[in-house]
């Protein structure tokens, strides 16, 4: 199932603190966690029964999430950024087309919490567009191997609680969050910066602190502009 290259990147949440840009910004507010507020946007994510959509054919990454949407999540967020990737699919296909825009990483700086050099961001990565059959048995295939496989401790299965049809996550420091819906299999992972009331300082603690309320509400506004 897995059809990106090695895209991940890595959640670590650190603590605030004083100077560098922003310095006359105070910095001692913790992060404010809001919900997901899907804008009610779908794109054109379908795939013909027994196909496999080419890479080249799948939408920006970048169109996942809205300005809107983010704030609804993080108030906090501001001078929000968005960088496209490019994916390389691996499985899935009898080729290995590029996808110009398969990932993307929203950047943003959470004002009060952190100072402004301190950017978190969250990224999106399509990881296979294919009839809704093809993605249930690949997904299904790829949650059991990384069962098995000892670089990918702590495997979760979330089922349709994060309000994708299916997730699950992997900690490997930080977490990975793997989901499907219809069509689409795709991943979200990030770096929260600032200080996490009421969560204990260990990272772990911290990293699934920021997977439920962050990536997890992500993947349901990934999930929300499926057809």
């Amino acid at each position: 199932m897995k059809a990106t290259a090695a895209l991940l990147l890595a959640l670590t949440v650190a603590v605030g603190g004083a100077g560098g840009c922003g310095a006359d910004t105070p910095v001692d507010e913790p992060v404010v966690f809001g919900s997901a507020r899907p804008a009610g946007t779908k794109l054109p994510i379908t795939a013909p029964a027994g196909t496999v959509v080419p890479a080249e054919s799948w939408p920006s990454a970048c169109q996942f999430l809205t300005d809107g949407e983010i704030t609804a999540l993080l108030p906090q967020a501001t001078d929000i950024e968005r960088a496209p990737h490019k994916v390389k699919v691996i499985q899935l296909a009898t080729k290995a087309p590029t996808a110009a825009e398969g990932s993307c990483t929203f950047s943003f700086w959470l004002k009060g919490a952190t100072i402004e050099d301190a950017r978190s961001r969250v990224e999106v990565s399509i990881a296979a567009l294919a009839d809704p059959d093809i993605v249930t048995r690949a997904y299904t295939n790829q949650l059991s191997r990384d069962r098995e496989r000892s670089d990918r401790p702590r495997v979760e299965d979330h089922g349709d609680r994060f309000g994708p049809q299916a997730c699950y996550s992997w900690l490997q420091a930080t977490f990975y969050l793997v989901c499907r819906q219809g069509p689409l299999i795709f991943e979200v992972t990030g770096t929260g910066f600032g200080t996490f009331a009421g969560v204990p300082t260990a990272l772990a603690a911290k990293s699934e602190h920021w997977r439920d309320k962050v990536q997890a509400p992500v993947a349901q506004l990934v999930a929300s502009k499926v057809p």
